[in-house]
């Protein structure tokens, strides 16, 4: 007799790419196994007039891990009267699943001092005892030459293949030959950029305009 599966989810309305079927779900590991077919379980849901869908993706999310406020204040990043984001990978986790979203892609910030990749590695270890969901990272670079020589690079063959650029920092918007090759070098290990696109300089004049 085959190995009862962890979990099976009897009767839902599976819906996959292009199709809908009436079907059992056994879940071992954590991992769906089987679709449809013979199978027991140690665990059962019944799921009768039900959809199971494939869990959504949301690219962007703004987490911090729990104590991450602290290390920045710590850091002189945020004021102690400057709110932070609200939500830790535990929090935002619970509302990703409550609207049907299992993967999310959280924004990193490197701190003073640290280089994309540290950054990664500081936010991996932080998130890994909090999320209930899976994630990735966005790396912020905040250096474009280290991060054109060698940084891109080094994330992507780590798993890493996405990398932000803040345009709204005058020092990296008028950067252009840092820009180019942050983004050559991003094209070349294979990664995604993603460019946030508010213009330095206009920002700033507009801004001194609404002050006065």
């Amino acid at each position: 007799m085959p190995e009862p599966f962890d979990l099976v989810i009897r009767g839902a309305a599976v819906v996959s790419p292009g199709r809908q079927e009436a079907a059992d779900i056994g879940v071992r590991d954590g991992r769906i196994a089987q679709v449809g077919g013979g199978m027991a379980g140690r665990e059962e849901i019944a799921a009768d007039g039900l959809l199971a869908l494939p869990g959504g993706v949301d690219a962007h999310v703004h987490l911090m891990y729990h104590g991450l406020l602290g290390e920045l204040r710590e850091a002189g990043e945020f004021g102690e009267d400057e709110p932070g984001w609200v939500d830790d990978f535990w929090t935002g986790s619970l509302a990703a699943i409550g609207g049907g979203i299992t993967t999310i892609g959280n924004m990193t910030f490197p701190m003073p001092g640290e280089t994309a990749r540290d950054a990664v590695a500081r936010e991996m270890a932080g998130a890994a005892p909090e999320a209930a969901v899976d994630w990735f990272l966005h790396p912020v670079l905040t250096d474009l030459a280290a991060a054109a020589d060698g940084q891109i690079a080094a994330l992507a063959a780590d798993g890493h293949t996405s990398v932000k650029i803040f345009l709204v920092e005058p020092e990296i918007a008028d950067d252009q030959p840092g820009l180019l090759a942050a983004a050559a070098a991003a094209r070349q290990a294979g990664a995604l950029t993603l460019l946030h696109c508010e213009d330095a300089g206009l920002l700033q004049r507009t801004g001194q305009e609404l002050i006065a």
